[in-house]
């Protein structure tokens, strides 16, 4: 992003979790996968975070995070593009 302005989509700022239950309630597990891996793999979910400032997002996965520039290029009522 150079010095030009930057477009802002409002919809994105913010914060969004990811939420297990609902991930799960829909997830479809392979009939082959056993009890153990689907608890293990269930255990995946509901710790990422994604913060959007208007020029940054912020990814929260447990204690590792990352955080970056990220540049709107174009939008409709109801899709953004980053």
């Amino acid at each position: 992003m150079s010095g030009k302005s930057i477009k802002i989509d409002r919809r994105l700022l913010g914060t969004w979790r990811s939420d297990r239950r609902k991930t799960m309630a829909e997830w479809v597990w392979p009939r082959t996968m056993k009890v153990d891996r689907r608890k293990w793999f269930a255990g995946l979910f509901g710790h990422l975070r994604v913060r959007y400032t208007p020029r940054l997002c912020t990814w929260t996965l447990k204690e590792y995070r990352k955080r970056g520039p990220y540049e709107v290029l174009d939008t409709c009522e109801t899709v953004g593009w980053l």
